[in-house]
């Protein structure tokens, strides 16, 4: 059937303004290329995050989705991407 899933994942908080609407001033290429490899991990397109005052917003995190790319402990935020069901 046809639709839109959801899916979601923790990353850097500093990553969201070049993952949601491209915008990678400010990050080193280190930042771009471990933002590149989690949103591609994640499948689908990033469309949102949680900001600090979201109920269900991680916040600092040692241990979380992009720690699998080299990425260090950070605030983070839990991003939301879509995936077309076909």
């Amino acid at each position: 059937m046809k639709g839109i899933d959801t899916i979601c994942g923790n990353a850097p908080s500093v990553w969201a303004s070049y993952l949601i609407n491209g915008d990678s001033s400010g990050l080193e290429e280190s930042d771009i290329r471990e933002a590149d490899q989690f949103a591609k991990w994640l499948g689908g397109y990033i469309v949102d995050c949680t900001s600090e005052d979201d109920e269900n917003h991680p916040g600092f995190m040692r241990w979380h989705d992009a720690a699998q790319f080299g990425t260090l402990a950070a605030d983070c935020a839990q991003y939301t991407a879509l995936i077309e069901r076909i």
